[in-house]
């Protein structure tokens, strides 16, 4: 079974930063915003456009456990009459049992 979310189209950050789903890819975006600015980049986050972003959740239909994540997402960043693309592609899968032990490291309660 999948679960998936998108932005199908360009919004402005302003416009959606407040969806649950698009908090993630601002908090992933705001260390490369700091670093532009940083190199003299005069950004603001309201110029920022979210041109894309897709989350999927494929989960056992039988258990309902996490069987894979996809998170992508891209940001357009104003600067110079330009845009700078910022695009994250994260994604994860859970295969069989684990059969080891976990355990917290010595010295550590």
């Amino acid at each position: 079974m999948r679960l998936q979310v998108r932005v199908a189209s360009p919004r402005k950050v302003p416009e959606v930063q407040d969806r649950a789903y698009v908090k993630s890819a601002v908090r992933e975006a705001e260390p490369v915003l700091d670093q532009l600015r940083g190199a003299g980049v005069a950004v603001d986050k309201s110029q920022v456009t979210l041109s894309r972003l897709t989350e999927t959740l494929t989960l056992d239909a039988r258990t309902g456990k996490v069987e894979a994540h996809a998170f992508r997402f891209a940001f357009l960043i104003p600067n110079g009459g330009q845009n700078i693309t910022y695009t994250q592609d994260v994604s994860e899968e859970n295969r069989g049992v684990f059969g080891g032990r976990i355990a917290l490291p010595p010295g550590v309660s």
